[in-house]
């Protein structure tokens, strides 16, 4: 399947963003998404846009809402996000070697963390979480352990991005992805990253993550936010004013609760300044 066979729309659904995706044909699918994941046939992906502070009794009754909402077949698979859809969302189309692959990326880094560590999720200044959403679809017709197989491969992609950026981790903690094939076809039994089709696979997922995450971080043109990168390094506000306190230069006569907003105030202007930006970026980078 080429991308001038995809259908993507992207629009507002009960206030929510959404990016909807119609294939021109059923395809063979495996998805970690909570709605429809698992392994079927589908035709239609749904990445949708919810609140910082989503707190849904039954999230997936209201994802189901939403397709009726959208005329969208209930067996679409859905995923989620926090991160803005409209500003973060990416599509790469990748030929290698006579294979082709399409990457639909949505990433938000706020919670990047490395797998095996605890979550610094609480700790990210205004719940500023975000989900690595990816759906790579490919041309060539997968066997069930070819597509787990090609699972690994995207994830490797996912996190080569990651460190292309800069970004210190593995992925999110609540990212999914999904995995498209032909249903026709011989097929194959493997997706590794030596196999043309994985290689293909790999270059569109790793562009894909790599243009959303210049996006989400202001890549179009806006300074890159300070806090936002040390707040993903697990350094908040907190952090940085038991910084101020540890340097015993408050004066005890001082209203505490007066100064620290006054701080914050002035941390979040900096964070408008691209000198400031660039400096701090510099030396995170070091």
């Amino acid at each position: 399947m080429r991308l001038n066979e995809v259908k993507i729309e992207q629009g507002n659904v009960k206030g929510h963003n959404y990016v909807a995706i119609r294939l021109a044909r059923r395809m063979r699918m495996l998805a970690s998404t909570i709605l429809n994941g698992g392994l079927g046939e589908g035709d239609s992906v749904l990445m949708l846009q919810v609140p910082m502070h989503y707190d849904h009794k039954d999230p997936i009754a209201h994802m189901k809402e939403l397709l009726l909402e959208l005329s969208l077949p209930q067996g679409t698979v859905c995923f989620m996000t926090a991160a803005d859809l409209h500003r973060a969302f990416s599509v790469e189309e990748v030929a290698h070697n006579g294979t082709s692959a399409i990457a639909m990326v949505s990433a938000g880094i706020s919670n990047a963390i490395n797998a095996g560590e605890s979550s610094r999720e609480g700790m990210v200044p205004h719940r500023q979480v975000g989900t690595i959403n990816i759906m790579v679809i490919t041309d060539k017709p997968l066997d069930d352990c070819g597509l787990a197989n090609a699972i690994m491969t995207v994830t490797e992609a996912k996190t080569a991005a990651l460190r292309d950026h800069s970004v210190p981790g593995t992925g999110t903690t609540s990212d999914a992805v999904l995995i498209v094939c032909p249903v026709d076809g011989e097929k194959c039994l493997w997706s590794g990253t030596g196999s043309d089709h994985g290689i293909s696979m790999a270059m569109a997922v790793r562009r894909g993550v790599g243009t959303s995450i210049s996006k989400w971080n202001g890549g179009n043109g806006d300074s890159k936010n300070y806090l936002r990168s040390l707040a993903i390094r697990g350094i908040t506000l907190d952090h940085l004013w038991g910084a101020v306190k540890g340097m015993n230069a408050l004066d005890p006569a001082w209203d505490e609760s007066a100064i620290r907003k006054r701080f914050e105030a002035k941390l979040v202007a900096l964070a408008k300044d691209i000198n400031v930006n660039a400096m701090i970026q510099a030396a995170i980078a070091l």
